[in-house]
């Protein structure tokens, strides 16, 4: 109502100065108030500026925009709006935006009088505007919306003669993820009754079926059958393994020993046993989300801890890095079963099936490292085989070398980069692992064989001579092939025939290493076809290795029924 009487007053008034200055020409004038405010310095993308629209002359006015006084208040905000017309040049009309800026839109006419949030809705009949409005083809494009959550505080003049905006950011709570809004429906009440408690456990059990379903609908499911021989340095299959996202089963033998089948770095807490698919039983664990430092410019993710208690006090503490506290919790619905099936082949298998999308920022990894990254570790350590760790941490000097912080954030720390570098030599061979003590060297030479599933500590002896003599099967074939190559090829090949044997004194701190070799006519090399470790150098520990050699021989020519010839015992010494 106060409205309609002050828009009625201003027609008034604009129509009574308008009939006493239609002959004299428009002057721009200033007033010392804030609400007047000249054409030239608006360039809101709401306002139709001149030049705006391209060439249409219908948009152009002819002679300069008047500016009216309006010193009373309600009107805190004056601009000019050139408005379209049916005559080429027809004059314009000042619009007003009553107690608020204009509204951040391109169109220059509104249907409705719409003010900021906080106003009332005026309508079109308190500000004058002109007949025609402007084509949509003529409009420029639309500004771009920021989709920034804010809210604005009221536009009042400070004394400094400027409007000011207050943007209050919204706070995520623990039990909400930004991406998921917080259900607006009403808390259920508490009933006591055991008919009551029924209904509810009822409906909670129908809730987590029904969100069950929402996180597996709409995935692509993906089976890996895991086995010793499916561990490679892929990325795409690491990336995939690491970083689990939608329905995704992995399934392994029951009985099969296969450390780190199941492992992904996000953080899972176990929730116990339930039913799993009718009639399975499965332990299932649900994902704890991701901390993340409430400091935008900080913004570091912490992992969070493996119970409610170190949990809360990671939240209060805050971050480490800047200090800001307390962290903000991102939630996750995604959730593991690991169960056992019975598989097409008859056999059963342990499964391990991951459903749910994780949409929140990757956690700090704990330093356990995988199969694929520890695969990554051993190609790094055979491109530069001589490399230090800290080399090897800044990368390796051979083209395409790789940081080992890239393989593993954890590896970026020297003492842990240095132990992977020593476990990997070991896997490769480059180096044995350290033997702390007699008694864990015993366990290992005696458990060799069974360990490496054939036969390779052929002999030994520590209690009175000291050796050990090593030899595979396929080592010992190969002294079979040279008998009988000797045998068919003739005696035009004898040069080529007959043991190299040498020792080599550097290789272990203490004792000798004796290494015997033929030409393999297949390979067109020297191989080696046995080893001894010599505790020291005499007679007496020689004896034992070539002991072996030459019974080898003899079992060949005994049983392909060869005539024995003492040439096939030849022994060569290199130097």
């Amino acid at each position: 109502m106060v409205f309609q009487r002050l828009g009625r007053a201003m027609r008034a008034l604009f129509e009574d100065e308008s009939d006493s200055n239609r002959s004299q020409a428009p002057q721009l004038t200033q007033y010392s108030t804030i609400y007047s405010v000249p054409p030239t310095v608006h360039n809101h993308p709401g306002i139709m500026n001149q030049g705006a629209y391209g060439s249409d002359p219908r948009l152009h006015p002819a002679a300069p925009a008047p500016v009216y006084p309006t010193t009373q208040l309600g009107y805190p905000y004056q601009t000019p709006v050139y408005q379209a017309s049916q005559a080429p040049y027809a004059p314009y009309q000042p619009q007003y935006y009553v107690n608020a800026l204009p509204p951040p839109h391109s169109l220059p006419h509104f249907s409705v009088f719409q003010p900021y949030p906080g106003g009332q809705t005026h309508s079109q009949q308190t500000t004058p505007h002109g007949p025609n409005p402007v084509p949509s083809a003529h409009l420029p494009p639309t500004a771009p919306i920021s989709t920034r959550s804010a809210q604005s505080a009221a536009l009042v003049p400070d004394a400094n003669h400027r409007i000011t905006h207050t943007i209050q950011e919204s706070i995520v709570s623990r039990n909400m993820n930004p991406a998921k809004p917080e259900s607006s429906a009403m808390p259920e009440k508490e009933e006591t009754s055991e008919k009551s408690k029924g209904k509810v456990e009822k409906r909670a059990k129908e809730r987590n079926n029904a969100e069950e379903s929402l996180l597996s609908s709409g995935l692509n499911g993906e089976r890996w059958n895991w086995s010793d021989d499916d561990w490679d340095s892929d990325d795409d299959d690491a990336e995939r393994f690491h970083w689990t996202n939608g329905k995704h089963t992995r399934r392994v033998r029951d009985g099969d020993d296969i450390d780190g089948w199941n492992l992904t770095k996000w953080v899972f807490r176990s929730g116990g046993r339930q039913v799993f698919k009718g009639d399975k039983k499965a332990d299932k664990s649900r994902c704890l989300g991701v901390y993340v430092c409430p400091n935008e410019d900080c913004g570091i993710p912490v992992r969070p801890g493996p119970d409610t208690k170190v949990q809360n006090t990671q939240i209060d503490e805050g971050c480490r890095q800047c200090g800001s506290s307390p962290l903000t919790e991102y939630t996750c619905s995604a959730v593991t079963y690991t169960y056992r099936e019975v598989g097409e082949d008859g056999q059963i298998y342990v499964c391990w099936q991951h459903q749910g999308v994780h949409e929140h920022m990757r956690p700090p990894h704990n330093g356990r490292l995988s199969h694929y990254e520890k695969a990554a570790i051993d190609r790094e350590v055979s491109r530069n085989p001589d490399a230090s760790a800290h080399r090897l941490r800044i990368g390796g000097k051979t083209p395409g070398s790789l940081p080992l912080a890239k393989i593993s954030p954890a590896l970026s720390d020297p003492r842990r980069a240095r132990y992977q570098q020593k476990e990997s030599r070991a896997r490769l061979g480059l180096s044995a692992p350290p033997i702390r003590s007699g008694i864990t060297f015993f366990k290992k030479i005696n458990g060799i064989n069974s360990e490496l599933k054939e036969v390779f500590l052929v002999d030994s002896s520590l209690h009175n001579l000291g050796y050990l003599t090593f030899q595979t099967p396929w080592m010992k074939n190969q002294i079979k092939e040279s008998v009988l190559d000797w045998v068919k090829m003739g005696p035009e090949t004898e040069g080529r025939h007959g043991f190299v044997t040498d020792g080599n004194h550097s290789y272990f701190k203490d004792g000798v290493l004796l290494v015997s070799c033929i030409f393999s006519s297949k390979l067109l090399s020297w191989v080696p076809v046995l080893f001894s470790w010599l505790s020291r150098i005499d007679t007496a520990h020689h004896i034992p290795h070539f002991n072996r050699i030459s019974t080898t021989v003899l079992e060949t020519v005994h049983g392909l029924d060869i005539p024995f010839d003492p040439k096939f015992l030849l022994h060569v010494d290199p130097s």
